[in-house]
């Protein structure tokens, strides 16, 4: 026992005096990972502004003729179309575990669902009382992420979650007159659909990356949507040509955005990705003022304020109270771990301090 302890202290010592001596050397040590986790959060940036220009080019392909189940369903399509092409042309293989392919198929059936309670909605209640509703899946996403281990859910995190989403109430301003059961039930349908997306998607990348999980997940929404159709609605393209623009800026923002946002789960963390993803609705007022003439209230800049400090406060990268990354997104027993997991591993966990001294030395 003596012996086992002298060498505990003994393997205890050299790992200690293997880290960097100087801060600055540590400093240079975590830079790749601040680049990475900036990346990610440039990623998230870039999803939630792709995303918040699609419904005013899904109000140009209604108004040229096409309808809400058209536009998803062919949307849906060419997304799987775009992102097969973008594999192809990074030469990825679309390949993937059995476990994977099956959340992903599964996150899909639920991102059809997601689309058919968030677009339904709109024909029942308010559209900002839809958003508003639609947009309380970041506070449980990261409910969900803490009670699967997938994430952090410290106190800070509640409080941010949780100040989002009133700077939402203010900013988009939302009504108690005229409502809707089944307007209400439908945008919780998308709400809680949406947590399924989310964190199936980021449960799925841990032995996939996020190009083959996004592809499967959209086939599997297309084959729901073509499945559903014909009881739902009737085939209907746009008949002119700003129809035409605004059917393509649909599947061209939207695939964008649905790439970029997966992407950036095994970077940023779910939760941190689906915090900062609040920005999309204040995007969409900002696109309002820009494009429609409308004005911004003092109530609504109080809203914004509140949703940006609570972005903010969140910190640069989502991670546990003690340190570690609050998704994981790599399967660390897998043999699939890449370089950029060995960084975060190395940074986070110091599983090997010799090979991070060594590494960035």
């Amino acid at each position: 026992m003596k012996a086992r302890d002298d060498l505990g202290r003994m393997t205890m010592t050299a790992a200690v005096e293997s880290l960097p001596k100087d801060h600055r050397q540590i400093g240079r040590a975590l830079a790749p990972l601040r680049h990475r986790q900036s990346i990610g959060t440039a990623m998230v940036i870039l999803s939630s502004v792709a995303i918040a220009v699609v419904p005013s080019f899904a109000r140009l392909a209604y108004d040229g003729g096409s309808n809400v189940m058209s536009v998803i369903t062919l949307r849906c399509l060419l997304t799987v179309g775009m992102t097969w092409i973008l594999m192809v042309s990074l030469g990825q293989t679309l390949w993937i575990v059995r476990k994977s392919l099956i959340v992903s198929c599964v996150a899909g059936v639920s991102y059809a669902v997601m689309l058919f309670g968030f677009l339904g909605a709109v024909k029942y209640i308010p559209v900002n009382m839809v958003i508003l509703i639609y947009f309380s899946h970041p506070l449980l996403v990261g409910v969900a992420a803490a009670l699967l281990g997938d994430g952090a859910m410290n106190m800070r995190m509640m409080m941010a979650f949780t100040a989002a989403f009133a700077g939402l109430g203010l900013a988009i301003g939302f009504s108690l007159s005229a409502l809707n059961a089944t307007g209400l039930c439908l945008a919780a349908l998308g709400a809680v659909t949406c947590v399924f997306v989310i964190v199936g998607s980021a449960r799925a990348m841990r032995q996939a990356g996020g190009l083959a999980v996004a592809f499967y997940m959209m086939v599997s929404a297309t084959i729901t949507l073509a499945l559903l159709f014909p009881f739902m609605s009737v085939f209907a393209l746009p008949q002119t040509v700003a129809g035409w623009v605004g059917f393509a800026g649909v599947a061209i923002g939207s695939t964008i955005g649905t790439l970029a946002f997966l992407c950036a789960f095994p970077i940023v963390g779910s939760v941190r990705a689906t915090m900062i993803s609040n920005v999309e609705p204040l995007l969409g007022i900002v696109f309002a003022v820009l494009v429609l003439g409308e004005t911004i209230s003092a109530m609504q800049m109080s809203g914004i304020a509140m949703v940006l400090a609570a972005v903010i406060s969140t910190g640069p990268i989502g991670t546990k109270p003690d340190g570690t990354d609050g998704d994981k997104s790599v399967d660390r027993g897998s043999d699939r771990q890449s370089p950029e997991a060995d960084i975060r591993s190395d940074t986070t966990l110091l599983s090997s301090p010799a090979q991070l001294h060594q590494a960035h030395g």
